[in-house]
């Protein structure tokens, strides 16, 4: 009896010695790349009434985010030495809150590169990464990226952001932050997509035992032995 009580606690200390910790793990959270054939398109401010450019995206499970990857098309007076950039909560309708996150990043701060070059008529495309100082927590769900040019650089207006592949076609943005009311969208081509990648760690839970519940066992069965 002293012995199948022993297994017994055994086996239920055992079950106890196994907690839930978070571990992080280097990924690619999200990624939509530039369109650059057959021909260079892009977003323009008057394509969605001069309001922020937004797109959605979605994360299956938590993420920190660290790095942000960005396209802009500059060409026919679309050129931001500033950059506005955020990220927000999808609410799943027409309405947006604060964002989650946001940054005005100047040129210095990004790394950039010269993708391709389509002549003084058409523009430049162009790569901007942006490290971040501090890692940005998202739990899983749906959220919004925006980029759009800094107030400082006379208007919010979206900046020359660069469709996605995954569109394949020309197209006004898919959404935008009204100009006239911050918390309102403006839903354009819903079959757009832009061009950003999001890169950071993902957030998952391991099983790992517990150095507290595997002394408690090692010490039942200790005492348990004594007894039998």
């Amino acid at each position: 009896m002293v012995k199948l009580l022993s297994v017994r606690l055994g086996h239920l200390l055992l079950l106890f010695s196994v907690f839930v910790t978070s571990s992080s793990q280097a990924a690619l959270l999200f990624s939509q790349n530039p369109l650059t054939s057959p021909a260079p398109v892009f977003s323009g401010p008057p394509s969605i009434g001069l309001g922020k450019v937004i797109d959605n995206f979605m994360l299956t499970s938590g993420a920190e985010l660290t790095e942000i990857e960005f396209w802009t098309f500059e060409g026919q007076g679309l050129v931001s030495n500033e950059f506005d950039l955020a990220i927000y909560s999808n609410l799943g309708g027409t309405t947006i809150d604060a964002p989650i996150w946001s940054a005005m990043v100047s040129r210095n701060q990004l790394v950039e590169t010269l993708v391709a070059d389509f002549g003084a008529q058409v523009g430049q495309l162009y790569s901007h990464t942006l490290t971040l100082a501090t890692p940005q927590n998202l739990l899983a769900g749906d959220y919004f990226f925006q980029v759009a040019a800094s107030p400082t650089n006379g208007s919010p207006s979206p900046v020359g952001w660069q469709l996605s592949a995954i569109s394949g076609t020309p197209g006004a943005p898919p959404a935008a932050i009204s100009p006239l009311q911050s918390n309102q969208i403006i839903f354009g081509d819903i079959n757009t997509n832009m061009a950003f990648r999001l890169a950071g760690n993902l957030i998952q839970t391991i099983p790992t035992p517990s150095t507290f519940w595997l002394l408690a066992l090692i010490f039942s069965g200790y005492l348990l032995r004594r007894k039998s």
